[in-house]
């Protein structure tokens, strides 16, 4: 199955959804690409029952939610609306999938 990225809108946010990865496993892999490659910092996680877990990063002056869920897999969201800061979590989540599926490779 081709991992790939889908944005979709909910209201005015905007969500970047990673497609055909394994959630659970996965929320700690991008952590940490997210952590060592691009120095991000983690200001908040959770994990809550029925399969559903967060984390709340700060990456310069971009704050955003990485999460996953069985129903939507896994994506990326602002914590505030900016159609400006969108388009650099947009290239984030870009990076990010490339990372992956150089990893991947490499297993």
């Amino acid at each position: 199955m081709t991992k790939k990225l889908i944005e979709s809108k909910l209201g005015n946010e905007i969500i970047f959804d990673f497609i055909n990865l394994n959630p659970k496993e996965d929320l700690d892999f991008i952590s940490s690409i997210i952590i060592n490659d691009f120095k991000g910092k983690v200001l908040e996680e959770g994990i809550a029952p029925y399969n559903f877990g967060f984390k709340i990063f700060e990456l310069n002056d971009l704050a955003f939610k990485l999460y996953y869920d069985d129903y939507v897999e896994m994506g990326l969201i602002l914590l505030k609306t900016d159609k400006e800061k969108n388009e650099l979590l947009r290239q984030l989540a870009e990076a990010i999938l490339k990372i992956i599926k150089e990893r991947n490779k490499k297993i």
